[in-house]
């Protein structure tokens, strides 16, 4: 949904209104009540907009929670399952190109599938990165990446200790 055509459609459209109202309303309070009327109602018009925005996010967002935390194997990477997918049907198209062997024929609407498939599946890994570590995240995911981060460090203190041949006695063992 492009939320930034439909709230410059709402708005051209109401300019069009507004001019129709200066040409046929000559009263001046007439005018500006008119013209405030219609301003009421495209503010409503682009909450409208706003709130169903919003609506459709978090559905995509419950969807993509719900994938994400399943136990499934093939819930969590369903995506880049498809994306491989993709990648390896254009592989094979440029291999059998090269030796001879049979092509697939790649329509105008595999290349558009494929572009947004993998312009959302990139583009929805990014948001999810930048966001998991941003003050916008859940604490819970802030405390998991703060773990996955501590338990690194633990490991990386572990090896280079190892690796001096000192014994950490249990040091790292506790979580802190």
């Amino acid at each position: 949904m492009d939320i930034t055509g439909i709230g410059g459609a709402i708005g051209k459209g109401m300019e069009a209104v507004n001019g129709i109202i200066g040409k046929f309303v000559t009263n001046d309070k007439e005018r500006l009540e008119a013209q405030a009327a219609v301003l009421s109602v495209q503010n409503h018009l682009t909450e409208s907009v706003l709130n169903a925005h919003s609506e459709v996010v978090n559905a995509q967002k419950s969807v993509l929670m719900t994938e994400m935390t399943s136990g499934s194997v093939l819930a969590r990477n369903v995506r880049p399952f498809g994306l491989l997918i993709f990648i390896l049907v254009v592989a094979w198209n440029f291999v059998s190109k090269t030796f001879g062997y049979p092509v697939i024929e790649l329509t105008p609407e595999f290349w558009y599938a494929f572009m947004l498939y993998s312009g959302g599946y990139i583009s929805g890994r990014s948001i999810d990165k930048a966001v998991s570590g941003s003050r916008f995240a859940p604490p819970e995911a802030k405390q998991a990446k703060q773990d996955r981060k501590m338990l690194r460090l633990r490991e990386k203190a572990a090896r280079a200790a190892a690796k001096a041949g000192i014994s950490l006695n249990g040091i790292l063992d506790t979580k802190s």
